[in-house]
């Protein structure tokens, strides 16, 4: 009975000693890590950002830039390419056949509403550094959404004027005919978005209505072009706008949206920007929090190298006012590890929070050691004695 007993006992003491360093991963668990690498050599924020070849170019933005610049991510450095016939800012940018196609936004160094909105379309050839020049737009928009699927350039809402202009429209661009067809509109019109595409079907995410509605959108807006059809997904924990967005197969084996930074409140409230991480998964359609960027901001451009997340330019204030955006370029790679199912409202474990969870459960552990040898040795005494008080019974 006595050997049953010690053999449950450290059976027992080494149970707690595995699953105590368990139980505190889970808390200061985390999904990658974000770094700083070399700042673009040109601050702005509303730019657009492109992959090509595993070189990401980052192309015109606040304020009134047309400028080009190429980074490579493997060497860590910038050359500056080809600049943009029209400078401008808050257009749309997508690659479709190995070119980058910069489509409509707004033109001149005034606020958003006070600049004027073009209808250009322009196309960057990486491979031989130069521009083409297309028939723009039949209806200029700006801080509108560009993406491809089956080689069909989807442009999707943004706005056509000043307040109270933002669109439903979804209209196909065909390079090759320079023609437009209409496609089934957003139930919800909307700008300053972001969006991404999973599998056929182009996710829009937040944004902004007309301003005269003082809300931002929390609404997720699919649309399934093998059917021209809408639907509307799980709502974002916390509303942001410009924002930005990228699909990415993580490590686990499935696809996820990343919804990164933006601006928290309404437009013209001076809502604070955000280095929030959301994270979508379209099959299960939950959200959790993602390891949020270094550096708070809205207006920025992402692009993705090889499950990599590049998350470029933006700005963290009054963009009017300070007359640039930032320069900061900052990468994420998913780990193995689950993302943690906090609620937005939440935020990850400081460091100096982490390294006191890690002192309190090596502590731990060595207690629970410290216990269970005791009460071993405890036991081995009892045993001892037993053994001595039977032998002087015999003797006697």
């Amino acid at each position: 009975m006595r050997k049953s007993l010690e053999l449950l006992l450290i059976l027992s003491c080494l149970a707690t000693t595995l699953l105590i360093p368990d139980f505190f991963s889970e808390a200061t668990m985390v999904d990658g890590t974000w770094s700083s690498k070399e700042p673009m050599p040109t601050a702005k924020t509303f730019l657009g950002a492109a992959e090509v070849n595993e070189k990401i170019y980052t192309i015109g933005g606040f304020s009134d830039l047309n400028n080009n610049e190429e980074y490579d991510p493997i060497t860590d450095t910038w050359t500056i390419k080809a600049a943009m016939p029209t400078s401008r800012f808050g257009f749309a940018t997508v690659v479709f056949q190995n070119k980058i196609y910069c489509i409509g936004g707004l033109t001149g160094r005034g606020a958003p509403f006070a600049s004027s909105i073009t209808g250009a379309i322009e196309v960057y050839d990486p491979a031989s550094n130069t521009l083409e020049i297309k028939k723009p737009m039949p209806v200029p928009r700006a801080h509108l959404e560009a993406c491809v699927i089956n080689d069909q350039i989807y442009l999707i809402g943004g706005r056509t004027g000043g307040p109270n202009s933002a669109v439903s429209t979804n209209q196909v661009y065909d390079s090759t005919s320079e023609s437009w067809q209409t496609k089934k509109p957003m139930p919800y019109p909307v700008a300053s978005f972001s969006s991404t595409v999973v599998g056929n079907k182009i996710y829009v995410l937040g944004g902004q209505g007309n301003s005269n509605d003082p809300k931002n959108l929390d609404v997720i807006q699919i649309y399934d072009s093998t059917t021209d059809s809408w639907t509307v997904g799980t709502p974002m924990p916390t509303i942001v706008f410009n924002s930005a967005a990228c699909t990415i197969s993580n490590p686990r084996g499935y696809e996820e949206i990343y919804l990164i930074g933006g601006q928290l409140g309404a437009l013209g409230t001076g809502g604070n920007r955000t280095c929030m991480v959301q994270v979508l998964n379209p099959e299960n359609k939950t959200w959790s929090v993602g390891v949020s960027m270094l550096t708070a901001r809205d207006g920025l451009a992402v692009a993705v190298v090889n499950s990599t997340i590049y998350a470029m330019g933006g700005a963290g204030g009054n963009i009017l006012l300070s007359g640039e955006g930032y320069t900061k370029n900052e990468a994420y790679t998913p780990s193995n590890a689950q993302p943690p199912t906090l609620s937005p409202s939440q935020t990850l474990l400081p460091a100096g929070e982490s390294f006191l969870i890690t002192a309190i459960a090596a502590i731990s552990t060595v207690a629970v050691v410290a216990v269970c040898f005791g009460l071993l040795i405890y036991f081995k005494k009892r045993k001892a004695r037993a053994e001595n008080f039977d032998s002087s019974s015999h003797e006697s």
